[in-house]
């Protein structure tokens, strides 16, 4: 997956894979979806994506993977406003049943 903003055009572009755009709708307005030749989502496209926001000038990015049973969560915030960065990643929980469920 990539994601990249662009703040000269002020668009944010999400492209979930390579494959090639065959099909693009307005979802509404500013928001477009691209799929492909197989009816898949490829790209997400939001024009004017800073007047969608309640932090035009910054990021708070968080993605969570899990592998191997146990869940990791990295963090990412940019500010461009304030000029700082930070970055963590922790073990969030170990997977398995929910509180109450059989194992």
């Amino acid at each position: 997956m990539n994601i990249t903003y662009d703040q000269g055009t002020d668009v944010l572009t999400v492209r979930f894979h390579d494959a090639p755009v065959c099909d693009r709708h307005e979802d509404k307005p500013s928001i477009h979806l691209g799929y492909d030749a197989a009816g898949q989502l490829v790209l997400l496209t939001i024009a004017q994506a800073s007047r969608q926001t309640t932090i035009p000038h910054g990021v708070d990015y968080v993605m969570t993977m899990s592998r191997g049973g146990t869940t990791h969560q990295a963090t990412y915030q940019h500010h461009s406003t304030t000029h700082t960065q930070t970055h963590s990643s922790t073990t969030v929980f170990q997977s398995g049943p929910a509180p109450g469920e059989p194992r």
